[in-house]
């Protein structure tokens, strides 16, 4: 029961003619089965491991009224005297509700168990391995489509009718893919999909019983959105605040929040609080963070303090401002994380938010990194490329295609039955919040693809609520966007999340864009390929070994730095690699890509000194 992967893998190669059953080893209580797919990586492929069960098919919830008339799901706890021995929401185990819908823990399970897998071989040409996996069944029993999808848009399709592939055998097959020219910023996907042809006791006839998508190696570099030339922004400002007016919108910060106060767009203001974003590094404990849960809120994680530290404003050229702003976040006690956020204001509305998160103190593990935009209520539709259309995280994604969804706010709330964070959306490249008149607001990816999550609901009111039927619906709309989440994991009964799933305290950079649209603009799929002419600044930083990291939110950029007090230019120093520096330097340094240039940058590392260990 619950082997760690390695305990499998040692297992496999030991000799032991026995074979290996896993009795249990994924546990589906509440928001969990995270890292289902290692598992099966290692039986696939280790002779000695014949399989395993998720513990367990239902949610044991019965199903009672409040005092208000409003069903919901009761569990341990609920019944009896005050002092009745339960185990609580431990018999909530299910990957189906009580009721027997199906949650999105099933996709996942569907997906890693699918008997078809499908590899690459020359993906560009349409050539692919088919591996039938059934121990008694022809893949010809199934009929196999393939489309091939241009940003989620499919732009080829076709048959390939009843594969002949016995079972346990591979075969290489060619898909007849047409040749594709590829568009600037645009990326394609081959999409393959097996269908039943027969009516079962248990799916009717053309129920999709395996698919697989392989990414196909075309590229080529967006191309810049073209602001216009004629259009100026115009400043206003007093002690408290920062209002920036261009054609069609207005942008208000404060300087004392440090914040975007508002942002109004086509005669709608997107925003509904005086501070957007807010640094965001927590969620409200699923049942497999029970182990960590008690970290978070000792460090106050949960109830984050800021203060600005400066705001600034400057401009860099006629069609854009800059602001740069600092700020300290803290938890309990001195604990906590250094904000710098800067953003920049391009004259056709779009705002660029270029993000360095650095933790300092003694932090736990962390929930998440990522910031929250409280949007107004109006903005109840939801638009997004990235993986879909079920919650998914970091590592319980595979089940999760990459596609363009379209949806409600209201839609991706998961009715857990003991409250949890929930609604999750990985390797997002974009979304969109928009109105019934379709004026949005996008977030578009700079520097990496990120994680979002749209509810009406905040991390508070689920660590709060005990029962669904406490949780009432927020009318605004809290948007995060998070650089990195932590996975899932099963630890609430196995073992403890993999590693590639935590996230240590360590300093974070990343950037996206916001950008107003309305339906005269074209196709927010198009839109969102156009790439800003902005570039964000590396994070210096130094470990307690000497070692000087410099830190590039875009993969693509080069960085150049100096020690003696120049401004970095493309003759000065490149950055190849961390390098040690024990005694006291100023390091200035710059990111550069194509024709643009990034903000200086500038740390102050003091002379090195050693830990006291007494």
């Amino acid at each position: 029961m619950y082997p760690k992967i390695s305990d499998l893998v040692e297992y496999a190669k030991g000799g032991n003619p026995k074979p290996y059953f896993i009795c249990e080893y994924v546990h589906s209580m509440g928001n969990g089965c995270g890292n289902m797919k290692e598992y099966w990586d290692v039986i696939y492929n280790q002779k000695a491991l014949i399989g395993a069960c998720v513990w367990d098919w239902v949610d044991q919830g019965i199903l009672i009224k409040d005092k208000n008339g409003k069903e919901y799901f009761a569990y341990g706890g609920d019944f009896g005297p005050e002092g009745t021995p339960s185990d609580g929401n431990f018999c909530l185990n299910g990957l189906i509700f009580p009721d027997r819908r199906i949650s999105p823990k099933m996709w996942e399970v569907k997906k890693v168990y699918q008997y078809v897998a499908v590899t690459p071989v020359n993906v560009k040409r349409g050539k692919v391995r088919l591996t039938n996996r059934y121990n008694f069944t022809n893949l010809n029993k199934y009929e196999a489509k393939w489309e091939v999808l241009e940003d989620g848009v499919v732009i080829q399709k076709g048959r390939l009718g009843k594969i002949n592939l016995a079972p346990g055998k591979s075969k290489i097959i060619n898909v007849p893919v047409k040749a594709i020219s590829p568009k600037a910023g645009a990326e394609y996907w081959l999409k393959i999909h097996f269908y039943s042809t027969e009516k079962t006791l248990w799916a009717d006839a053309g129920f999709e019983v395996a698919w697989e998508q392989l990414k196909m190696p075309f590229s080529r570099v967006a191309d810049f959105a073209v602001l216009p030339s004629d259009k100026k922004l115009n400043i206003s400002e007093n002690a408290e605040n920062l209002i920036i007016k261009g054609t069609g919108f207005t942008v208000e910060f404060s300087r004392k929040t440090g914040g975007i106060t508002s942002y109004r767009f086509n005669g709608k203001e997107f925003f509904a609080s005086a501070k957007n974003p807010q640094l965001n590094v927590y969620r409200a404990p699923v049942d497999n963070d029970t182990r960590v849960k008690s970290d978070w809120v000792d460090a106050g994680l949960n109830e984050l303090k800021s203060d600005v530290i400066s705001f600034q404003l400057e401009k860099t050229a006629d069609n854009m401002l800059r602001i740069d702003v600092q700020s300290k976040y803290t938890g309990k006690g001195k604990d906590g994380f250094d904000y710098r956020c800067i953003y920049t204001v391009l004259n056709n509305g779009d705002v660029f938010i270029d993000n360095q998160i650095s933790p300092f103190g003694k932090l736990p593990t962390l929930p998440r990194v990522g910031l929250t935009f409280e949007i107004a209520k109006d903005f109840e539709n939801l638009t997004w490329y990235g993986r879909g259309p079920y919650e998914n995280y970091s590592d319980r994604k595979s089940g999760a295609a990459v596609g363009l969804y379209k949806s409600t706010v209201s839609e991706q709330y998961v009715p857990y039955v003991k409250p949890q964070s929930n609604g999750s959306k990985q390797d997002v490249r974009w979304c969109m919040v928009s109105a019934q008149d379709g004026t949005g607001l996008m977030v578009v990816k700079h520097s990496a693809l990120f994680a979002m999550t749209a509810l009406h609901y905040t991390e508070t009111d689920f660590s709060q609520a005990t029962h669904t039927n406490t949780l009432i619906p927020r009318e605004n709309v809290y948007l995060t966007i998070d650089a990195k989440q932590r996975g899932l994991g099963n630890a609430s009964c196995g073992p403890e999340i993999l590693p590639q799933y935590k996230i240590d305290a360590q300093p974070v950079s990343f950037s996206f864009s916001i950008r107003p649209y309305k339906k005269n603009m074209g196709s927010a799929v198009e839109l969102a390929c156009k790439a800003l002419p902005t570039i964000s600044q590396p994070m210096i930083r130094r470990d307690y070994l000497g070692n000087v990291i410099i830190e590039k939110a875009e993969p693509y950029a080069e960085i150049y730095y100096t020690i003696d007090g120049s401004e970095p230019n493309k003759k000065s120093i490149k950055y190849n690699g961390i390098f040690k520096r024990y005694k006291s330097v100023t390091i200035k340094a710059r990111s550069f890509w194509k024709n643009l240039s990034s903000k200086t940058s500038l740390k102050k590392l003091e002379q090195l000194k050693f830990p006291n260990r007494k």
